[in-house]
């Protein structure tokens, strides 16, 4: 999987860069002038055994790692650019309609590539993605499938990466990440009795999603969307 080199380096570092990004487009800088996507690095992990440290992995929900874990740290683009945004729309009312055509257009640069789609992934620091910039109560449902059907088209080139991903725990293939995916299908409106999940008594264990893509549960968030305002379901949280 191919990731833009600026996204590498330490967490404090990568979201520095991170804050320049956001602050140049919210100058009105094109995405190319904006978001340096020429320095690329091919990430991968093809072995079976696990990565011997957080040093080089994609993070998508890190927790709690040593400051000085040099690694790529997508889930600052997805957190630190959403939130700039946010707080851009918050405290210039007269610039509202322009930094909400932004947001569309960023979100939608971001469905294009599959570091991008993995930056969404990310929770909780991409959450507000899927919320009104006015209110992150309340949900945008609206962006639920254009980000599914986006994972899907990527899903080959993610699952393809190996065993690089951080999501809580280290070294884990894209689909054994729970991510922002678990996030949108129940507040898409699929019971808990449709998701990859085990529950024993109080405990839940994730069993992962289908190595071989997300197709099915593209298809029923579909259903449960069309059906009108479903009323989302908590998001449920596996022992890890």
């Amino acid at each position: 999987m191919k990731i833009p080199r600026f996204l590498y380096g330490t967490r404090k570092r990568v979201a520095a860069r991170c804050e320049h990004i956001a602050r140049k487009l919210l100058e009105g800088r094109v995405w190319e002038e904006a978001v340096d996507e020429s320095d690329v690095a091919e990430v991968s992990w093809p072995y079976e055994e696990p990565m011997p440290t957080f040093d080089d992995q994609v993070m998508l929900s890190p927790g709690r790692i040593p400051a000085s874990t040099r690694a790529y740290f997508v889930n600052e683009f997805g957190g630190v650019v959403e939130l700039a945004l946010r707080l851009a729309w918050r405290h210039a009312p007269a610039e509202r309609d322009r930094i909400a055509r932004l947001a569309e257009e960023t979100f939608a640069r971001l469905l294009e590539r599959p570091w991008g789609v993995a930056a969404l992934s990310a929770r909780p620091d991409s959450h507000g993605w899927f919320a009104e910039l006015e209110n992150i109560r309340q949900r945008r449902k609206d962006r639920f499938l254009p980000y599914l059907e986006a994972l899907q088209g990527h899903w080959e080139e993610l699952e393809g990466a190996g065993r690089c991903f951080t999501d809580s725990d280290p070294s884990l293939r894209f689909h054994e990440t729970w991510g922002n995916l678990m996030y949108l299908l129940t507040n898409a409106g699929l019971p808990e009795d449709e998701l990859p999940l085990r529950r024993v008594g109080g405990d839940i264990t994730f069993l992962g999603w289908p190595p071989e893509g997300i197709a099915r549960y593209v298809e029923l968030a579909r259903e449960r969307l069309a059906q009108g305002d479903a009323p989302g379901q908590p998001s449920p949280e596996p022992n890890r």
